[in-house]
């Protein structure tokens, strides 16, 4: 029987409910723990094992074990935990902890309940046990289903067929042909015509669980199945027997592919020419030849026997055997299984299954597969040039949250990819599935048009700076470095905030600039008071963006609302300026992202011109203050003993300065007076004003300069 554990996502004793690495455990289908007693306990677990995620007050996730625990190390997950404090970051990447694979289900709002025992343990109150049991079916029944099933012709003939949009045209060639009717032969009555009838295998074929219209859509087997028709087309022309034939329609090639199959099927098989070009007319011809072949009475060998069409026709029905495997799962996920069972077959990226669900929901109107294939060429066209600045995949990620933002979707969406939010998507719309994040799926509207106008707005953006001539006139160097802040902070996610904007409000492209700099400040201000992301701040930009696409909403207004945010108190914290105060007071040293962003931001104040709406101004700031190697240089370095100076004061930000990578590396560890000539040449505007300001470097200086940073830093993110 599967036991039930509760595990908490605040891995360490710093942790608060705002500071959860949920995300890691939930993106990555997997949870670690590592105490010593929790190290001990985690080894109990069992695949198929129930797991509650909680997130210090609330259960937030359910998950089922897919695998017993091993060391972190085994789940190569290194990379992806550059938010977490740096201790525990080191411990992660050495793989101390236990980890356990588990297939995590996100529980909406109304789902979670509070559960603040805090050890990972396992459940024993049966009550919490039934609860969780029941959120784990819930959310993950209907979610993949595979029926397999042995068929024969006859169980064929009970349905109709058909090949979807998005597969290749029928080409089995004569080779193919040849082979497939001289074994059904040869199992028919053997090599000499001296043997019983033996059942024919002849293979696998994918079939969709749900019929569409009235047809069942063949997934893998259409070559088979589209053989065997022309096969029965021809004895039931020849033979004149009553077989149906009208069991499979194709919808390849926007209907090419049927009106050539209908120049077989709707006519006398005496009239069809051997010297077409109809791939179908063609194979119905060399059927048809070697039928006449295998049947000629051309010995009066004892064993031979007569051709019996009538017992022929019964072998077919009865004796072609294959496995029909039918999926209950949305296209990408059926996709996925074809492309296991049949290496050599159709493999589909995410990005062209949404094309194919995408003509699903057209409703398969006439023209509607070419106006989904000018999406595609319209990327194609901006990314004819040397540079390619997004792709297919970037305009689906963008769409997705547009789509979540507008119609007001659970927030837990804006952490799917887009391949599992469009394919879960169209499977709520379309019935084959129900998932109670998108119960209100039916009320989404898929438009082409708009993907178009979201592609213009991303390509507006080329190689870090806006080429469209109204939005580049609005952005200084300052705005520039604004938006580059958010990529190098903790949500660098959110830099699709300023397509968004434009997308909402295209006749005010002018007011974009203010937005990002209050949506950059927000993003500064909790990237650097706590030491990795927090729900809160993605809880404010997710309802930020969600006021963006509200019917009555206004530029002026959004604008208003992150900036009135910035001012708030911050959770768990005192009010947002001390808290700002409170860090750059101390020690910033030891945190990559928070010397980064402080240290850049503090650099760009010294870059002259930096109000200039120049390119030819603004692209060198840039590059060096965001593209350039650069380090964290100690103006006062640690083996300097020529002075006297407080460790918290020499790892604050009045002593740390930005320096080219080559310089630094020049410099090593040398006392000021022997750094300040370099620190004079240097492209930096920072560390260039300390040299010229001063010439020595101690407490009072560098006490001097912190002051000054912490002024700076708090009137432009409070004041300005």
């Amino acid at each position: 029987m599967a036991n039930t554990w509760k595990v908490g996502s605040r891995w360490s004793s710093w942790g608060n409910p705002n500071a959860s690495i949920k995300e890691i455990f939930i993106q990555n289908n997997i949870f670690f723990v590592g105490g010593e007693k929790a190290r001990k306990r985690v080894k109990q677990i069992k695949v198929g094992d129930r797991i509650a995620l909680a997130d210090g007050i609330k259960v937030i996730a359910v998950g089922v074990v897919e695998s017993e625990a091993k060391s972190l190390s085994n789940y190569n997950i290194g990379e992806k935990v550059d938010h977490v404090k740096t201790e525990i970051k080191e411990d992660l990447v050495d793989g101390w902890p236990m980890a356990v694979r588990t297939r995590f289900y996100p529980l909406e709002h109304d789902d979670q309940f509070n559960y603040t025992y805090r050890e990972f343990i396992r459940v024993v109150d049966l009550n919490y046990i039934s609860k969780i049991e029941n959120l784990v079916t819930k959310y993950s029944e209907d979610e993949f289903d595979i029926i397999p099933t042995t068929s024969n012709i006859n169980e064929v003939l009970k349905y109709r067929y058909q090949v979807p949009v998005y597969q290749r045209p029928y080409s089995w060639s004569k080779v193919q042909i040849d082979k497939f009717i001289m074994d059904i032969f040869d199992r028919y009555w053997g090599y000499n015509r001296d043997a019983l009838p033996e059942p024919m295998f002849i293979g696998t074929m994918q079939l969709s669980a749900k019929p569409k219209n009235g047809y069942i859509e063949i997934v893998d087997g259409q070559q088979r199945l589209t053989t065997l028709l022309l096969l029965l087309y021809v004895i039931r022309q020849k033979y004149e027997k009553d077989i149906p034939i009208d069991w499979l329609i194709t919808k390849v090639n926007n209907g090419s592919q049927q009106a050539l199959l209908n120049e077989v099927l709707n006519v006398n098989i005496d009239s069809l020419n051997e010297k077409t070009t109809n791939i179908y007319e063609q194979n119905t011809i060399t059927i048809k030849y070697l039928i006449e072949r295998y049947t000629e009475d051309e010995s009066d060998s004892l064993f031979e026997q007569e051709f019996d069409i009538d017992g022929f026709i019964k072998f077919l029905f009865r004796k072609i055997i294959f496995v029909q495997i039918k999926i209950k799962a949305g296209l990408s996920k059926t996709l996925q299984v074809f492309d296991t069972i049949n290496t050599t077959g159709l493999s589909l990226a995410g990005s062209d299954i949404f094309k194919l669900r995408m003509y699903e929901y057209l409703k398969e109107a006439d023209g509607a597969f070419d106006r989904i294939n000018e999406i595609y060429e319209k990327i194609e066209r901006y990314n004819s040039g040397e540079v390619k600045e997004t792709d297919i995949n970037g305009i689906l990620s963008l769409y997705q949250q547009v789509l979540i933002s507008r119609y007001d979707l659970p927030n837990v969406l804006y952490d799917y990819n887009h391949n599992r939010f469009f394919d879960e998507l169209f499977n709520n719309i379309f019935d084959i599935a129900q998932n109670n994040n998108f119960r209100k799926a039916k009320e989404v509207s898929l438009n082409i048009e708009d993907i178009k106008i979201l592609i213009d707005v991303r390509f507006q953006w080329r190689q870090g700076y806006y080429v469209a001539e109204k939005l580049a006139q609005c952005h200084t160097a300052e705005d520039y470095c604004a938006s580059h802040q958010i990529g190098w902070s903790r949500y660098s996610r959110y830099w699709i905030l300023r397509f968004m904007f434009i997308h909402r409000f295209p006749n005010d492209a002018d007011k974009l600039p203010s937005f990002m700099r209050q949506v950059s400040k927000y993003l500064f201000i909790y990237s650097i008071v706590f030491e990795k992301t927090v729900y809160h701040a993605h809880r404010t930009i997710r309802q930020l963006m969600k006021e963006m696409y509200k019917s009555d909403s206004t530029a002026e207004g959004v604008i208003d609302s992150i900036s009135n945010e910035i001012q708030k108190d911050i959770p768990n914290r005192s009010s947002s300026r001390d808290s700002i105060i409170n860090v750059l007071n101390n020690g910033i040293a030891y945190s990559a992202k928070k010397k980064n962003l402080v240290c850049r931001l503090s650099a760009m104040f010294d870059e002259s011109n930096i109000e200039s709406s120049s390119m030819d101004v603004i692209q060198p700031i840039i590059k060096k203050l965001y593209h350039d190697a650069l380090d964290i240089e100690h103006v006062h370095s640690t083996e300097d003993n020529s002075l006297n100076f407080d460790e918290k004061l020499q790892n604050s930000i009045g002593n740390l300065v930005l320096l080219d990578f080559s310089t630094n590396r020049s410099l090593g560890k040398k006392p000021f007076s022997e750094k300040r000539p370099a620190y004079q040449n240097s492209i930096i505007g920072s560390v260039k004003k300390i040299a010229n300001e001063n010439l020595e470097w101690g407490e009072k200086e560098a006490l001097i300069r912190k002051e000054k940073q912490i002024e700076q830093i708090t009137q432009y993110l409070y004041e300005s």
